[in-house]
């Protein structure tokens, strides 16, 4: 109502609907700025930080401007195709509600709402494609595709049921094992992601730290959460690694699950100045974290490793220069 009594074309209205506007689009804005303000903490940089805002402003600003000025000569008019794309928006937020709600439920149970949401979509294309009156090769694109995503959705329906989790291979569950019995067979080495050793509070993950004072052992400490999307993207891509895990054999690895984030939690991730998960520390056999290789964020295995190569050319570069 407020945004409607305002007049275009003067300083003062534009600056009111600015305002306005600003608190119906900041409840979008919460993640990617709290994302940018992790980002300037971490840095530490005051002029980067005001940059990175001032990024993200003209970011949001500038779509609206051009929208705002050549928006009716770029976009169609309304018609029919609107509601489409409202369908279309609609599945692509039940696939967001599916995405949210993975980090709690059973994997089984989220390969089963993936394989229902892509039997819908294809429902909706098969009823688009009857629908569609324009001759050309329109109306069987759409009828193939639902028929192609219609057949996959029931495979994964059928993993489901089953206990699969894995989307491009729902029917791996009912692979044979070598005993002829009708269970999944286990993971290999190189499927199976690496193990840590789980600490609760600073003083005993110091301790372990301290543990490998005589030896040349270095130690890997993790920050995760089950709420972090991004930690199972670098178990998955990163701690399967065949190659990974060859490496990481001789190094001590803790992690701290930051997932109820009580006083332990606090405790730790404010002694290390740690802002949130993922993050990765390495710590060298005399127990000085390799500031300069610590991870914050997701990285592919290459990356991973060659932070490795870093965080041990660190420990060495410092070992000669006391010498």
């Amino acid at each position: 109502a407020g945004m409607s009594r305002q007049r275009g074309g003067r300083l003062k209205g534009v600056a009111i609907m600015g305002v306005l506007s600003a608190l119906l689009v900041g409840p979008c804005m919460t993640a990617p700025l709290a994302g940018a303000l992790l980002f300037i903490a971490d840095s530490g940089n005051p002029w980067l930080g005001g940059a990175a805002l001032l990024s993200l402003g003209l970011g949001m600003g500038l779509p609206l401007i051009l929208i705002g000025t050549v928006g009716s000569q770029l976009l169609p008019k309304p018609g029919a195709w609107m509601i489409r794309i409202r369908a279309l928006f609609g599945f692509v937020l039940l696939g967001m509600a599916i995405w949210f709600v993975a980090r709690v439920i059973p994997d089984a149970i989220v390969l089963g709402l993936w394989g229902a949401l892509a039997l819908s979509f294809a429902i909706a294309l098969m009823a688009l494609a009857r629908n569609n009156h324009q001759s050309g090769i329109t109306p069987q694109v759409l009828t193939a595709s639902a028929a192609s995503i219609g057949i996959w959705s029931a495979l994964m329906l059928i993993g489901a049921a089953g206990g699969a989790s894995d989307p491009w291979r729902p029917l791996a569950v009912f692979t044979p094992t070598n005993g002829g019995s009708n269970t999944a067979e286990p993971a290999s080495s190189a499927e199976q992601s690496l193990t840590f050793d789980e600490v609760d509070d600073l003083a005993t993950l110091e301790a372990r730290i301290g543990q490998t004072g005589g030896s040349e052992q270095m130690t890997l400490i993790e920050f995760t959460a089950d709420w972090c999307i991004s930690c199972e993207v670098i178990e998955h891509e990163v701690f399967a690694d065949s190659i990974v895990q060859a490496e990481m054999q001789d190094v001590q690895r803790l992690s701290v699950d930051v997932t109820d984030y009580d006083a332990s939690d606090k405790e730790i991730m404010e002694h290390y100045g740690i802002v949130g998960p993922p993050t990765l520390m390495w710590f060298g056999p005399d127990g000085q974290e390799r500031r300069s290789a610590r991870i914050i964020g997701e990285l592919d295995a290459d990356a991973f490793l060659e932070r490795f190569d870093q965080a041990k050319q660190t420990g060495s570069n410092a070992a000669g220069s006391g010498s």
